[in-house]
């Protein structure tokens, strides 16, 4: 192997390592900064009134996610069972906003397959910059809540799964996943929806022969029924084809119950429900489809 070659590996080594160690360390430092944690209903009424405000942080929000599914596609995923529990960080600060997620994948699936599974991390952080605060002003009331003249995302993953493969196998497949993504963005105001954006990106995956584009949409929205709570979120990621891989579609709606409301009189704490996690060209892979329904029980804080 050549010099460029190990100081390629080394630089994507260590990007990862910052990436991996930021996603642990930041919801624990933005929690210190900001004080307690409030409701996402609240945090939408704080944020109107503190765009002013001396503080870096107006709000934060954190949970933690066991989910738990069937009929992934093999051999690509090795087993057609996995578990999965999955950390998330938002924050609202004078600048903009950050989320960032933390996926660890096959603690309660260890061992299926064959070979046998292995743990699987995979993240991504996100900050972006908002026009309005950055201008001191309040969002706008019109369709166009606040325009995002940066929004970047660092994706970053490690497959114990594949290196449990070349393993067995002694095969070369690349275990670790490096990518970047930046763009703009919009906020939407849309009746009903507690948020709603859209975020347009170039993306550049490490490794792979050229960039390409990728656009993503996440939304939420609450609504009572039958005396009850609930709340309809989710993404989609359309991204362009790069180097051998091709265009590939996700979406992972959610739909949500607030338990927490009827069982300890706390809204918006302890949610039930289920989730789709729906691939077309899953990561690049042509042909490699999944449509996967997963239970999921969520803690937030």
């Amino acid at each position: 192997m050549s010099l460029p070659e190990i100081g390629g590996i080394c630089r994507k080594q260590a990007l990862f390592a910052a990436a991996f160690l930021l996603a642990v360390v930041a919801p624990v430092v933005a929690w210190g900064a900001g004080g307690e944690g409030v409701s996402s209903g609240e945090a939408e009424v704080s944020a109107r009134k503190r765009v002013e405000s001396a503080k870096f942080l107006n709000f934060s929000a954190n949970s933690i996610s066991y989910l738990t599914g069937f009929n992934w596609q093999t051999p690509f995923a090795q087993c057609s069972r996995r578990d999965l529990v999955t950390l998330e960080h938002f924050n609202d600060n004078r600048l903009g906003d950050l989320f960032l997620f933390l996926d660890v994948a096959n603690l309660g699936t260890y061992g299926r397959g064959t070979p046998g599974t292995r743990v699987d991390v995979y993240g991504e952080v996100s900050p972006r910059l908002s026009l309005s605060k950055l201008r001191r002003r309040a969002p706008s009331e019109g369709l166009i809540k606040d325009f995002l003249p940066y929004a970047g995302t660092l994706e970053f993953g490690y497959s114990g799964s594949l290196h449990h493969l070349n393993k067995t196998f002694g095969l070369s497949l690349d275990t670790t996943h490096l990518g970047q993504l930046h763009g703009v963005g919009v906020d939407l105001n849309l009746l009903g929806f507690r948020f709603a954006n859209l975020n347009a990106y170039w993306r550049d995956t490490q490794d792979v022969p050229g960039s390409t584009w990728q656009v993503t949409a996440a939304w939420a929205r609450p609504f009572r029924l039958g005396g009850a709570d609930f709340m309809f979120k989710g993404f989609t990621d359309l991204a362009g084809p790069e180097g051998g891989l091709a265009t590939m579609l996700h979406v992972s709606p959610q739909l949500l119950f607030d338990a927490g409301a009827g069982l300890f009189g706390r809204k918006e704490r302890l949610w039930l429900g289920v989730e789709l996690d729906a691939w077309v060209n899953e990561y690049g892979v042509r042909g490699q489809n999944d449509f996967v329904p997963q239970l999921l029980l969520q803690l937030t804080f």
